[in-house]
């Protein structure tokens, strides 16, 4: 089952790496989209090793983990890609796997954090927002609605 999709497109998984960058993205983007995560993480795992400073797999792995409802591997594997290259849209990823772990403290912290740095970041105030409502902080969820709107 773990391939079938690839053996539909008459791939295997150690043949994704010989494909054209822009095909490899299309298809890793393909079997995250229609969730073959199972086929996705057979062809990461070949990909990864191959490139392991390759930090846009391991986002994807992330991604992949957290459709998964595994948040304690994605937040294993966003850990090792923050420590190979930081980014402000990689750390948009934490709070999202902090509430998965239902750690809204923690998925708070992060998301604060990221309006801090980047104030004109929508997304660090949508996620600002839904980590102030995880809290049951209404009021501070409005106030980052209101500066979301802004």
């Amino acid at each position: 089952m773990t391939t079938d999709i690839l053996s539909e497109l008459s791939l295997m998984p150690a043949q994704v790496g010989g494909l054209a960058g822009r095909l490899r993205s299309r298809l890793l983007n393909f079997l995250m989209r229609w969730e073959h995560v199972e086929a996705l993480h057979a062809c990461l795992d070949v990909l990864i090793r191959d490139r392991p400073a390759l930090v846009s797999l391991l986002d994807l792995r992330v991604r992949a983990y957290l459709t998964q409802n595994r948040p304690d591997d994605a937040l294993t594997i966003m850990q090792q890609r923050l420590n190979i290259k930081t980014s402000f849209m990689a750390r948009l990823q934490l709070p999202r796997i902090y509430l998965a772990q239902g750690n809204r403290v923690a998925a708070h912290q992060a998301a604060k954090s990221l309006t801090e740095e980047q104030p004109a970041s929508p997304t660090g105030w949508e996620l600002l927002t839904e980590t102030e409502l995880a809290l049951n902080n209404i009021d501070a969820a409005w106030a980052a609605i209101e500066r979301l709107r802004k």
